[in-house]
């Protein structure tokens, strides 16, 4: 009996052990991942970031190229409506 007790105690031992470093393991895959989780939302907002400015810029480039050509669009745009017109028109 006391060869069994040696072997349920050595069981015993080895599950608290193992169940220790699973805790551990744990933890630290946690502290990683959101380390990593951190690190994206630093990227994404950095990338963001970026997008704005460049789209901010672009537009204050095509407002720069219209600007003082208002009618001159509106004309062009009139003409080309009615030049599809006319040629779609139905005949009788």
């Amino acid at each position: 009996m006391s060869y069994r007790n040696d072997v349920i105690e050595e069981l015993h031992a080895l599950k608290r052990e193992v169940g220790h470093m699973l805790t551990t393991r744990a933890e630290e895959w946690r502290r990683i991942s959101s380390q990593k989780a951190q690190t994206l939302a630093a990227d994404v907002q950095a990338l963001v970031t970026t997008l704005r400015d460049t789209l901010a810029q672009d537009e204050a480039e095509i407002e720069r190229a219209l600007e003082g050509r208002v009618a001159q669009v509106l004309v062009t745009a009139l003409v080309a409506g009615v030049a599809i017109g006319w040629f779609t028109r139905r005949k009788p």
